[in-house]
């Protein structure tokens, strides 16, 4: 479910921004068919129209298994239901969310100097992939897993709702372990986001980002492209200077768009920056477990995915902390 529906995410926040200012729901709908509708048809011909309505009204309410913001679930929901709904209510409901949403602010999020989201409203634009979660927590500290890392720090830097912390904690507990989890993201309201578990860090200041210290493994999920670049070298020495042992990030690739991003960069880029410029050696092995554990398209896509470094065992403090041209 999620990989169909998360490639149209681009096309619904094209049809909110064309739709205009007219409340003439009638000429609204008409734009609708040739933007969604298609990439609707595909998915009812792998599910039925319950297991779909069911999918996105979870989007709305909840983070978890999200691949939509809450405006673009609403407005996929809405064409659901007024062109493949059979009832009287799924016509009527169709019109109450498009008008809901013709009528509210735009598909936008005030966003800082450094490209970090602010505001509480924030929570309707983050994702979960719960199955990524739990395929991360297991080579972190399943000592029985073929890929085990072996994770007793963890911090996820940039941490938006702190879901994965929770579910690291979560799954360290249920194998016996009591792991130093610290979660931190640049959005001034971080702390009431994730009910109090993480707290607001500017990912790009150096001296507040050593406060933290050192972690055996650190985690920078869809952070990367939101750092404006004249910043990225900043946010990069921080979280290799962090990584004393492995690090987890991902960078979406040229072209895939989102909300805020300002710096997308390829795989082989990211690649050379890590291995040359801070020397770390990628783990190509622990990146297809994870890939082939994720729900959503850009983890899975290996242009975009999640990847793996390890920090080769002669690396020094010093040596990590040069800012490499």
């Amino acid at each position: 479910m999620p990989g169909v529906l998360e490639m149209t995410s681009y096309l619904v926040g094209s049809l909110l921004c064309a739709l205009g200012n007219s409340i003439d729901l009638a000429v609204h709908w008409n734009n609708v068919p040739a933007m969604l509708l298609p990439v609707l048809d595909e998915q009812l011909s792998h599910s039925n129209f319950t297991s779909v309505e069911e999918y996105l009204r979870t989007n709305i309410v909840s983070a978890e298994r999200r691949v939509y913001t809450v405006p673009q679930a609403k407005t996929f929901l809405a064409a659901l239901l007024h062109f493949r709904g059979y009832t009287q209510a799924h016509s009527d409901e169709a019109d109450e969310l498009l008008l809901e949403l013709l009528q509210g602010p735009a598909e936008e999020i005030p966003i800082l100097e450094t490209g970090a989201w602010t505001g509480k409203d924030a929570a309707d634009f983050h994702v979960h992939d719960n199955s990524l979660a739990a395929a991360i927590a297991s080579v972190m500290f399943n000592e029985t897993d073929p890929l085990y890392v072996g994770c007793g720090s963890v911090v996820d830097m940039g941490c938006g709702l702190g879901l994965y912390a929770r579910d690291f904690e979560n799954v360290a507990k249920s194998f016996g372990k009591d792991p130093r989890i610290v979660c931190v993201d640049g959005n001034p309201h971080t702390k009431t986001l994730s009910d109090g578990r993480c707290e607001s860090v500017d990912l790009t200041d150096s001296t507040e980002m050593m406060k933290l210290g050192r972690f055996d493994c650190v985690m920078s999920l869809e952070v990367a492209e939101h750092i404006k670049r004249p910043l990225e070298r900043r946010y990069l020495r921080n979280i290799v200077y962090a990584a004393a042992k492995t690090l987890f990030i991902s960078w979406a690739k040229p072209g895939q768009g989102g909300v805020g991003h300002f710096n997308e960069r390829s795989q082989a880029h990211v690649e050379h920056l890590l291995t040359n410029g801070f020397n770390f050696v990628r783990d190509s092995e622990v990146e297809d477990k994870l890939r082939r554990s994720a729900l959503m398209l850009h983890f899975t896509d290996p242009r975009s995915g999640v990847m793996v470094f390890n920090r080769r065992a002669w690396d020094s403090d010093k040596r990590v902390m040069i800012d490499h041209q």
